[in-house]
C-alpha cells in the first residue's frame, strides 16, 4: 500500500535485491529471444523462418544464462548501485563474452555430425565468426540495456527522496530525463547497425 504526503507524492518501496534479480533475468531473456530470433532471420536469409527458429532458441537460451550471472552478480557487487561505471562495464563485458562464446561453440557443435566438403567446413567456420560477432555486439547492447535501466531506477529512486527532503510542492523537468531519451536514441542506432550487419552477411 502506497502512502501520499500533502505534496502529493506517493510513497515506493526501493526494489528488493530478489525484485532486482528476477527484473534482470526477465529483461535478459526477452532480449535474447527477440534479437536472436530477428538477427537469426535477417543472418540467413533464404532461410530466414529456420535461422530465425534457432536464433530464437539459441537467444533465449544464452539470454537465460546471462540473466542468471548478471542477477548474481549484481546482488552481490552492486546492490545497492554505488560505482555505476565500474557496472556498466561488468554488465557489457559479461553479457557480450556470453552471447558471443556461446554462439561461437554452437556453430560448430551443430555441425558436428554433418558431412561436409573442405570448402563448406571453411563457410561454416566463416559463418560461425560472423555469427559469434554479431551475438558479441548484440550481447554488448543487450548489457547496456540492462545497466542503465537498474542505474535509472536507482536515480529515480533517488530523486524521489531528494524531492521530498526538499519538500517542493512541484518538480521542475530534471537533465536526467534528457539524458535518458539520447541514451534511448543511441540503443536504437545500436540494434539498427547490428541488424543491418547481419542483414549484409545474409548475400555474402
Amino acid at each position: 500500500m502506497t502512502n501520499s504526503n500533502e505534496y502529493g507524492f506517493k510513497s515506493q518501496k526501493s526494489i528488493s535485491r530478489l525484485e532486482l534479480a528476477w527484473y534482470i533475468v526477465l529483461r535478459s531473456v526477452a532480449i535474447g529471444l527477440i534479437s536472436g530470433g530477428v538477427l537469426g532471420a535477417l543472418f540467413g536469409l533464404l532461410f530466414f523462418v529456420l535461422t530465425g527458429i534457432v536464433g530464437a532458441g539459441l537467444g533465449l537460451g544464452l539470454g537465460l544464462v546471462n540473466g542468471l550471472l548478471l542477477s548474481v552478480i549484481t546482488c552481490l557487487f552492486f546492490y545497492p548501485l554505488k560505482y555505476i561505471r565500474l557496472y556498466h562495464v561488468t554488465v557489457k563485458v559479461i553479457s557480450a563474452s556470453v552471447a558471443g562464446v556461446g554462439v561461437a561453440i554452437f556453430g560448430p557443435w551443430y555441425f558436428s555430425s554433418t558431412s561436409m566438403t573442405p570448402s563448406s567446413a571453411v563457410l561454416i567456420g566463416f559463418g560461425s565468426v560472423i555469427a559469434s560477432v554479431i551475438a558479441g555486439l548484440a550481447g554488448w547492447l543487450a548489457g547496456q540495456n540492462i545497466s542503465q535501466w537498474y542505474e535509472q531506477k536507482t536515480k529515480g529512486d533517488r530523486r524521489e527522496a531528494t524531492v521530498r527532503k526538499t519538500l517542493h510542492s512541484t518538480i521542475t523537468p530534471n537533465k536526467a530525463d534528457q539524458h535518458l531519451e539520447a541514451i534511448l536514441l543511441s540503443k536504437n542506432w545500436g540494434w539498427i547497425c547490428v541488424g543491418l550487419l547481419s542483414f549484409l552477411y545474409s548475400f555474402v
